[in-house]
């Protein structure tokens, strides 16, 4: 994988994103992405896609438009760096809404693929040869880049940073901190949301101990600030406080450790040793007791 590539891709993509005044004052970039572009760090791994926030929903009547304002402003942004953009799309997700699934859950997902602009001159009749000739972003020939936009989030933390000179906002150590352990704590069976589509999260674990042993003041763990922020990043998901009590249980563990493997191939060159999966488990595990108040009052 070639990660510098990556991660000027990345950096494209958000500016893009926050390029556009409207759109800046909706979307807040938050996990991973946040993480390598603005809270970087040696021990660091590398996330492939781009994770927004919002606090609130595109109406039916604006999605049109919104749509092809991303991929115009895609479209114009890395044109300048020599690349076109093809196969965009941006869709709701789910796609289909079950029954009983409250309108707080779900977003928007957008894909594109890059295609070098010379490439593109030479081959633009004909898709399939362009598809073949994308840019591969990464491992096993991934080709498709996305963008996942999370709706009905907690924004109110937000930090306002600069990017290449470009205004961005993004969560708070404290607040990626906070949904990370929410989106493990939604991943156990008792989480009835997204039944249908549980996944392991062992980056997670990982990059919570990354922000408290590296930059440990920004989350500040013990302050009512950081808890208040818990509770509302858990709360606009409805997601129960008190699972976080089961955190430390063995099948939680199991279902996390295979996803590990994910997290050694995201580690560029030269970063800091990574050390057992247990390791990263147990130190999350030891440090949410931590924070029993929240649930046992």
């Amino acid at each position: 994988m070639d990660y510098r590539k990556l991660e000027q891709i990345k950096k494209l993509v958000v500016i893009a994103m926050f390029s556009d005044d409207a759109l800046m004052e909706r979307f807040v970039l938050k996990g991973g992405s946040a993480l390598d572009l603005i809270y970087p760090h040696p021990s660091g791994r590398s996330s492939i896609d781009v994770d927004l926030s919002m606090p609130d929903d595109f109406n039916d009547a604006e999605l049109p438009s919104v749509r092809k304002r991303i991929n115009d402003l895609l479209v114009a942004g890395f044109q300048e760096q020599g690349y076109e953009v093809i196969d965009f799309v941006l869709e709701p997700r789910p796609l289909k809404r079950r029954v009983g699934l409250p309108a707080l859950w779900g977003g928007y997902l957008i894909e594109f693929k890059l295609v070098r602009s010379e490439t593109f001159r030479k081959y633009s009749a004909d898709k399939s040869a362009l598809r073949r000739r994308s840019e591969v972003i990464g491992g096993r020939e991934r080709k498709t880049f996305k963008v996942d936009i999370s709706k009905y989030e907690y924004c109110d933390g937000k930090k306002e940073v600069y990017l290449d000179d470009y205004r961005v906002y993004v969560y708070s150590p404290a607040m990626i901190v906070a949904e990370k352990l929410r989106a493990i704590c939604q991943q156990m069976p008792e989480y009835p949301y997204n039944e249908h589509t549980k996944h392991a999260r062992a980056r997670d674990f990982y990059d919570i101990w990354r922000m408290l042993e590296k930059t440990p003041r920004s989350v500040g763990w013990k302050g009512a600030k950081f808890r208040e922020i818990i509770r509302k990043a858990f709360q606009a998901k409805d997601v129960p406080l008190d699972l976080l009590a089961r955190l430390g249980r063995e099948e939680v563990r199991r279902r996390h450790e295979p996803d590990f493997a994910a997290v050694r191939d995201a580690i560029p060159p030269g970063a800091e040793r990574l050390r057992s999966f247990d390791y990263y488990f147990d130190y999350v595990v030891g440090r949410v007791a931590e924070l029993e108040a929240l649930w046992n009052k």
